[in-house]
């Protein structure tokens, strides 16, 4: 199997072959690996995505700084405030 690199960049997944070259003739070969490799990094990218919504519920929560919490007595702050926790809400859902 050929190793692979993947990042996260967004929403997408940018993914490369890796080879290694000698740098005394110049050839080039792919870089393999195994089984077990190859599962740790299923296992790794399954569980950055398992942690997407708690971080998510996280950056929300910070949002709601005492300042916010003080303009929710406002019909524009409460509106905010309610559309945030719904936010929250449905992250959690994802749990």
């Amino acid at each position: 199997m050929q190793a692979v690199l993947t990042f996260r960049i967004g929403n997408k997944v940018l993914i490369m072959t890796l080879r290694q070259i000698n740098v005394l003739t110049g050839e080039e070969t792919t870089v393999e690996y195994t089984d077990v490799e190859k599962a740790a990094a299923i296992s790794n990218t399954n569980a950055h995505n398992a942690a997407a919504p708690q971080r998510e519920i996280e950056r929300l929560e910070r949002l709601e700084t005492p300042r916010r919490l003080a303009e929710s007595f406002s019909d524009s702050g409460l509106e905010w405030l309610n559309a945030n926790r719904a936010l929250i809400a449905t992250e959690r859902a994802k749990l």
